[in-house]
């Protein structure tokens, strides 16, 4: 199987210690979110998106806006989903392609709370879900998502 890199990336792990310079943090956000210009990927360790014959493999997303990490576990899923859908849609991938995520929880007593807003983005379509409890996650995010879609019809 050959696989073929697409879109743009964004990446930088430790703890909230660890974080990079506040100008760092923007470029990543923007090389990720722009689907205007191909950015320097040698710089970069990943792909957000990752085409696999018929599987697109999305890397895991946490909750960074343009300002950097969101606050509170809500708002960080709720910009999990929107960033997300954006990827999704630059790709021309649907969420009901989605056929698997994976959920990676700081506490596993946002479980709960991970099922109502999971249910707002997903609606109808069930994918196969793992929700796994870690001891950190980059940036001292709360939460993070990755995903697997068929993109055969």
């Amino acid at each position: 199987m050959v696989c073929v890199r697409v879109g743009t990336s964004r990446s930088h792990g430790g703890d909230a210690s660890s974080l990079p310079p506040r100008g760092h943090i923007d470029a990543l956000y923007a090389l990720s979110h722009s689907s205007t210009r191909s950015p320097d990927m040698s710089a970069l360790p990943y792909s957000p998106l990752y085409r696999a014959g018929e599987w697109a493999c999305i890397s895991g997303q946490i909750g960074l806006d343009e300002q950097g990490l969101v606050e509170g576990f809500e708002g960080q899923l709720r910009q999990i989903f929107a960033n997300l859908g954006r990827l999704l849609d630059e790709h021309g991938v649907s969420r009901s392609q989605i056929a698997k995520t994976t959920v990676f929880l700081a506490d596993m007593a946002d479980y709960a709370q991970l099922n109502e807003i999971y249910l707002e983005f997903f609606g109808e379509h069930r994918p196969a879900r793992s929700a796994i409890a870690v001891a950190e996650l980059p940036f001292a995010a709360r939460v993070e998502i990755e995903a697997w879609a068929h993109l055969a019809d």
